[in-house]
């Protein structure tokens, strides 16, 4: 049975042993511990298929691919796909690498900031292409919701709340405490996360056009 954001924070205020006075605080504990998981892991379900299209007459701007509110981790991968199907691989490269705005084709970018790709060429023909972007998440905040992290490592989510108590609190045992409780479940994440990258999970598609 799916596990709701409210009934987690209901385990980390039991976990913390004083009533209803930190309740203002006990999402930020959970935000904090989804966060610090998907900082230092990327894991399958951060990973999101992305439809790139071109219309070099109704974008103004057709070098610049905005990915705004996305909250941007990494681009693991992005390709153009030609109509007789062939496809080419991007490479990433950096602002020196663009000293001067050509047309054609581009073959690599430069993710500028979190919100936009720079195309290191100019477009002069529509094109379409496929990125696999890594994501942070937009954390949920209605009491019924629910997140992948609380379905499938709830004990790892529950351990980082409870280590961003104790460091409210300065409650050094605790913090040991559970970060051992945390480092023994990691392994246990990662085995399993393997397993659905390799499944046939299907990713999410997404569809970004360019900054007009």
């Amino acid at each position: 049975m799916t596990t709701t954001l409210a009934e987690f924070e209901e385990t980390i205020r039991t976990n913390i042993r004083r009533g209803h006075s930190l309740d203002a605080l006990i999402p930020g504990f959970v935000r904090k511990g989804a966060l610090w998981i998907e900082r230092n892991n990327t894991l399958q379900y951060m990973r999101k298929f992305a439809e790139i299209k071109i219309d070099i007459e109704a974008d103004e701007q057709p070098r610049y691919i905005s990915l705004f509110n996305t909250r941007i981790k990494a681009i693991e991968s992005f390709k153009w796909i030609y109509k007789d199907g062939q496809f080419y691989y991007l490479s990433l490269r950096q602002p020196q690498d663009f000293p001067i705005d050509v047309a054609g084709v581009p073959a690599g970018y430069w993710l500028d900031g979190v919100e936009r790709v720079v195309l290191s060429a100019t477009p002069t023909e529509n094109l379409y292409g496929h990125m696999i972007l890594v994501k942070y998440t937009d954390w949920p905040t209605t009491p019924d919701s629910t997140h992948w992290l609380i379905d499938n490592a709830e004990d790892l989510l529950e351990a980082q709340a409870m280590i961003a108590f104790a460091k409210h609190a300065r409650d050094g045992e605790a913090m040991s405490f559970w970060k051992g409780v945390f480092d023994a479940g990691l392994p246990g994440l990662y085995a399993a996360d393997q397993e659905m990258q390799w499944s046939n999970t299907d990713l999410a598609m997404e569809y970004y056009g360019t900054n007009s």
